[in-house]
């Protein structure tokens, strides 16, 4: 029971175990869209062992998977084009010192979060986990203007 928005290939799966066997069965999944997927069950069909019936029985699996968007892709050939023409036109990217940090706001507490960042004061007022949230200081933008008019051309004694 593969859940909507994954298409699955090699399925159904048959295999015939003697007694005290063991198999893995592997599949393949791909995802037509991003999101959290949750894998519920899995059914078997038993066959008795002279064909007579069957019986269907589910296990109870209870997985889940998360697909993120294809990173690879993002930052593949044509990017470092882009990257490579901007460069050949003067623009440089500096990386941002980001040693000191603004306070920026509160927050609750996320999976994932390091205990320094728990706010200890206001978690006893709220009686539930808050975290602060931080910012990057940014540099300034300094632009630079340079007046090639007529009257700069000019030429005094």
């Amino acid at each position: 029971h593969v859940p909507d928005g994954l298409a699955v290939e090699n399925l159904p799966q048959f295999i015939q175990l003697r007694p005290g066997e063991r198999a893995e069965l592997g599949y393949r999944v791909r995802p037509l869209r991003r999101g959290h997927f949750h894998f519920s069950r899995c059914e078997l069909l038993l066959p008795s062992p002279l064909g007579l019936w069957s019986a269907r029985r589910w296990v109870d699996t209870r997985d889940s998977t998360r697909v993120y968007p294809d990173f690879a892709r993002l930052y593949g050939a044509q990017l470092r084009g882009v990257d490579n023409w901007l460069s050949q036109l003067g623009v440089r990217q500096h990386q941002r010192r980001g040693l000191g940090l603004e306070f920026h706001q509160l927050r609750e507490f996320r999976e994932g979060d390091s205990l320094r960042q728990i706010d200890w004061k206001a978690t006893a007022r709220q009686r539930t986990p808050i975290a602060r949230e931080y910012q990057d200081e940014r540099d300034q933008q300094i632009v630079f203007m340079l007046d090639c008019g007529q009257h700069m051309r000019s030429q005094d004694d």
